[in-house]
């Protein structure tokens, strides 16, 4: 992430945008929130999938979904001027790494400090992922050896 972070900060300043240097401080802030939320993530598939070995099929098609419904090369406020705007947002907002996504946005590509809202939910999904994750793994646990 870092290496592509120098690739990201380089093209930010050679198109004049320029980095603010208070905004990129929330950077560490974000990270370790998109950590949290990925290691949530991560720990409810893994202990799901030892059980149901056909989900990682499922998975590779519902992350590809999710991929396009990421607002990573485009914005939210872009899919809001669509014909099916509303839906889509909707949609979108589902999407659990939005909040992240456009808190990135903020701070990299505006060079704004991120609102404190849209940090505020990403950090209670995050949490929310890791709860949930660490106690659906701790109670599938106990199968783990039985089903290799």
């Amino acid at each position: 992430m870092i290496l592509t972070f120098i690739v990201v900060f380089v093209v930010v300043i050679i198109s004049g945008r320029g980095l603010n240097p208070l905004a990129l401080l929330c950077l560490p802030v974000v990270m370790i929130v998109e950590y949290i939320l990925c290691l949530g993530i991560a720990l409810i598939v893994s202990s799901l999938t030892v059980y149901l070995r056909d989900l990682q099929y499922i998975l590779g098609i519902f992350v590809m979904a999710l991929q396009y419904l990421t607002p990573v090369m485009y914005g939210v406020d872009m899919v809001e001027r669509s014909s099916a705007g509303k839906w889509l947002v909707m949609m979108f907002n589902l999407n659990p790494m939005t909040p992240i996504i456009k808190i990135y946005r903020q701070i990299i590509y505006y060079g704004e400090v991120p609102e404190l809202g849209s940090l505020l939910i990403a950090v209670a999904v995050g949490v929310v992922f890791i709860v949930v994750g660490e106690i659906l793994f701790k109670r599938l646990q106990k199968g783990f050896a039985e089903e290799f």
